[in-house]
């Protein structure tokens, strides 16, 4: 224990980090055990690397303990990855592009019951011309001061708006809802403009 607080004031060279990371294993080992994942080589893997990153961001100074924070940053990254893998079993077993019915001739899939695959924000944005949507989707996205936010919508953009928010998010490395949250907003901030023009 001592070692890692000594370890810890210390330049974050490799060899620190390399024995900071081998000293701090078992906090490793204890978050695979609690959701189940010790023979999991992607969630030990995330497992590593949310160490590595809570070794280079903790500050000593603040009268935290460094179990505490590094176990943190561990949990939150296995609770993260093992949401994503939920949302993808579920997106595997209802497929919204498969026919309902496989005897059905028409062929009509879950999406097709849908009266429309648009939010409101879409169908608002949607309404207006072509040269102005794009003119002020330039002029929102130029004026996103979030580095992080701007990664998002250009991600979005350049999928030609087809990328999901989870794919973004996996990309980025960010949370799902955090991604639904700036997109939401970033195409509130769109319709808006676009309203302003009529």
């Amino acid at each position: 224990m001592k070692r890692i607080e000594e370890l810890l004031l210390l330049p974050k060279t490799e060899e620190v980090v390399t024995e900071l990371i081998e000293l701090n294993q078992g906090l490793i080992h204890a978050q695979l055990r609690k959701f189940y994942l010790e023979d999991d080589l992607d969630a030990i893997s995330f497992a590593y690397e949310a160490l590595f990153n809570a070794i280079l961001n903790f500050k000593p100074n603040k009268n935290n303990k460094f179990s505490t924070y590094a176990t943190v940053c561990i949990y939150n990254r296995l609770g993260s990855y093992v949401r994503s893998i939920n949302t993808q079993a579920i997106l595997n077993t209802i497929s919204c592009n498969q026919p309902i019915n496989e005897d059905d001739e028409d062929g009509m899939t879950l999406l097709d019951t849908f009266e429309s695959p648009f939010t409101a924000e879409d169908e608002a944005i949607a309404s207006h011309g072509v040269n102005n949507i794009l003119q002020s989707l330039k002029e929102c996205y130029n004026a996103l001061k979030n580095p992080l936010h701007k990664r998002i919508v250009g991600a979005w953009i350049e999928s030609n708006f087809g990328k999901t928010h989870t794919k973004i998010a996996e990309e980025l490395q960010c949370s799902q809802a955090y991604v639904t949250q700036v997109l939401k907003t970033f195409k509130n901030t769109l319709k808006n403009k676009l309203e302003e023009m009529e």
